[in-house]
């Protein structure tokens, strides 16, 4: 009888182990959405930077990632309460707890959560727009560059300087020791053709242009192109 007893001990022990890595297991497997890249004392929100990544960790031990850098794939394994995933050859470790994955990489700490965040897009372009609405001051709210959109007070927290513009019967002026506006210093005269201020100039075989375009929340978004180099920067209406 006691050794019934004990063999029956070791089997609930063993049904509880195996319950317990389920339960492990279940709340890994899914989709992780990233939320923010943390180096060292900084932590960038990702949805503020423009960049998305989505890792499906599947229960046979696969993964999917979907970012705004393309698609890549690997594999996922848990030795106790750590955590492996190695994504096209690049391992990273890290946990799960309370509905959160950390991953360590590189010295750097993402981390991700199961809500979905919300993508961060701009406002239509306004067709209509005056010449007189694109007058005065504006304060640089965002960049856009290689597919990315990002606020500017995560690119500034970077240590990057945002300029500032100034337009003035339909001259531009960048202000601000920035590097986006580098090169582009002074007032840069434009021409208001269907609905927006225009300015090309060619430099030998490369042409350079600027376009400020009214969108229809009042923000003005100016395109900067040096060749097939395109950057975007978007600007709210300064306070008076």
């Amino acid at each position: 009888m006691k050794k019934l007893i004990s063999l029956m001990l070791v089997l609930c022990m063993a049904l509880a182990a195996v319950s317990a890595m389920a339960e492990t297991a279940t709340a890994v497997t899914g989709e992780w959405y990233l939320k923010s890249i943390k180096m060292g004392e900084q932590e960038l929100d990702a949805a503020s930077m423009g960049f998305t990544m989505t890792m499906n960790l599947k229960e046979d031990g696969s993964v999917e990632e979907t970012s705004s850098m393309g698609p890549g794939t690997g594999t996922w394994t848990l030795e106790g309460d750590k955590l492996t995933v190695t994504i096209d050859g690049s391992p990273a470790t890290g946990t799960v707890a309370d509905g959160v994955l950390t991953l360590t990489a590189n010295e750097q700490e993402m981390i991700f959560t199961r809500e979905v965040p919300e993508a961060k897009t701009m406002a239509e372009v306004k067709t209509d727009a005056t010449a007189a609405e694109f007058e005065g001051k504006w304060n640089c709210s965002a960049v856009s560059a290689m597919g990315f959109i990002m606020d500017a007070a995560a690119v500034e927290a970077s240590g990057t300087v945002m300029p500032g513009m100034e337009i003035k019967n339909g001259t531009i002026t960048f202000t601000g020791d920035s590097t986006f506006t580098a090169g582009m210093a002074g007032e840069i005269p434009t021409e208001f053709k269907d609905g927006a201020l225009v300015y090309s100039v060619s430099m030998g075989e490369i042409t350079v242009t600027i376009k400020a375009e009214m969108l229809v929340d009042g923000t003005v978004s100016v395109t900067m192109a040096l060749g097939d180099t395109e950057i975007g920067l978007f600007f709210t209406k300064a306070a008076e």
